[in-house]
């Protein structure tokens, strides 16, 4: 019986240490921010409007919340130089009246995040060179 209380005692300590190592883990950076403009975010076209920003540690995913509460999530790539700071900032291509998303650099990361293209939007780029838009994001 003892046996049997060590290893749940055992096993509770080791989920819990686990819990409190992946909390830190999986938190984001957030940032809240004017688009003046609709925007392609992913085959999605959003509203300009006010928009949270929230984008998670390991890089690999971003969150974009609209003043509805509506919620677009995106899987991302690392881009930029990671050996130094990256002024926050959204970067938007512009062809012809469309404006997509391509990447997000937060406060504080020294990579970006980049939202790969579609592949109607890599076709379309083949035809036409994109203008890159700055938003510029608080630090």
């Amino acid at each position: 019986m003892k046996d049997g209380r060590l290893l749940t005692t055992i096993s509770v300590l080791a989920v819990m240490v686990c819990v409190a190592l992946a909390v830190p883990a999986a938190a984001a950076t957030m940032v809240r921010v004017e688009i003046p403009f609709a925007f392609d975010a992913a085959e999605s076209i959003l509203p300009a409007g006010q928009y949270v920003i929230e984008r998670s540690l390991s890089g690999g995913m971003l969150y974009l919340r609209s003043e509805k509460n509506e919620t677009k999530v995106m899987m991302t790539v690392p881009v930029g130089n990671s050996n130094q700071a990256q002024a926050p900032r959204l970067v938007f291509e512009k062809r012809g009246a469309t404006y997509r998303l391509a990447e997000v650099y937060m406060a504080g990361m020294n990579t970006g995040a980049g939202i790969p293209a579609t592949k109607r939007q890599l076709l379309v780029a083949k035809r036409q060179s994109p203008e890159r838009i700055v938003v510029a994001l608080a630090r």
